[in-house]
């Protein structure tokens, strides 16, 4: 994983990096410490959202399998004036 260079060519060091950072390339990509540490923090938020991802595909599958609003995400009151959001909603995995 990490961020690869867009041109095939190294820059300079004064140049600004290519991974869209807006610091010099000496300062980012340039050094190999932080290459290592911009990799880890990359790593980690592709974990995040992946976590996040799958989380949003638990609720749905609850909501989808709810036999109070079929799927729907919401019921009608009895008198058939309001619809209130089901319970399913709310459920938390």
């Amino acid at each position: 994983m990490g961020i690869q260079l867009v041109r095939s060519d190294k820059p300079g060091r004064n140049d600004f990096c290519p991974c869209g950072s807006k610091l010099k390339f000496k300062k980012c990509h340039g050094d190999p410490l932080k290459i290592a540490v911009c990799n880890r923090v990359a790593n980690e938020k592709m974990v995040g959202l992946i976590r996040a991802e799958q989380f949003k595909k638990i609720i749905r599958m609850q909501q989808e399998a709810c036999e109070v609003c079929d799927g729907k995400g919401y019921v009608i009151d009895p008198n058939g004036l309001e619809r209130k959001p089901c319970e399913c909603q709310f459920v938390r995995g």
